[in-house]
C-alpha cells in the first residue's frame, strides 16, 4: 500500500530547506517508481516545465504549462515505458519568503528498456546530466505542510546512448 508524502514519516520534521530538497526528490523518485501519489506530492495545482534549453543541443521538446494531472499522466506514460533512475545532489536552496523557495541541483538520469535496466551485459541505454532550476511553493505555512515544484526549468549538460530509448527522434 502505498504511503501518501503528507502522511510519510520521511516528510516529517523537516527544516523548510530539506522540504524543497524533498520536493525534487519526491518528483524523481516518484518517476521512478512510477508512484503517481508520490509524484503528485511533488507538484503544485498547476505546473510549468521549461525545456527551451533543449532547442539549442538539438532535441525538439515542447515547454509545457499544464495541471497537476496532466503533467501526471504525460510523465508517467511517457517514463512509465522505461527503467529509470534519477540520481540529484549539489543542492543549492534560496527560501524567498515562508510560502516561496528556488533551488538548483545536479540530475544524472539513467533510461532504459522496460525490463532492461537490471540485465547484464551489453544494452542500449540513455544518460542524460542536467541542471534543474526550480521554483517551490507552500499551500500554507502550517508544520507538515509539503513544498510543491511550481515551475522547473532544465538545463542539459550532456547525454550519452541511444535517444530513441526516451521517445526522441
Amino acid at each position: 500500500m502505498a504511503t501518501t508524502a503528507a502522511q510519510s514519516p520521511y516528510t516529517t520534521g523537516l527544516s523548510d530547506r530539506e522540504g524543497v530538497i524533498d520536493a525534487c526528490l519526491r518528483w524523481s523518485y516518484g518517476i521512478d517508481k512510477g508512484d503517481r501519489s508520490l509524484l503528485a506530492s511533488s507538484m503544485a495545482a498547476e505546473v510549468r516545465l521549461d525545456l527551451s534549453a533543449y532547442k539549442d543541443k538539438g532535441f525538439d521538446l515542447q515547454d509545457t504549462c499544464a495541471t497537476r494531472e496532466q503533467h501526471l499522466d504525460g510523465l508517467l506514460e511517457t517514463m512509465g515505458r522505461m527503467d529509470t533512475l534519477h540520481l540529484l545532489s549539489n543542492f543549492r536552496v534560496a527560501l524567498l519568503t515562508q510560502s516561496t523557495a528556488e533551488v538548483m541541483c545536479n540530475v544524472q538520469a539513467h533510461h532504459y528498456r522496460l525490463g532492461e535496466g537490471v540485465k547484464t551485459g551489453d544494452r542500449d541505454c540513455f544518460v542524460m546530466a542536467h541542471e534543474y532550476h526550480a521554483a517551490l511553493v507552500r499551500d500554507d505555512i502550517s508544520e507538515g505542510s509539503l513544498w510543491r515544484i511550481k515551475y522547473l526549468k532544465t538545463f542539459p549538460r550532456y547525454v550519452n546512448g541511444d535517444h530513441r530509448i526516451i521517445g526522441l527522434p
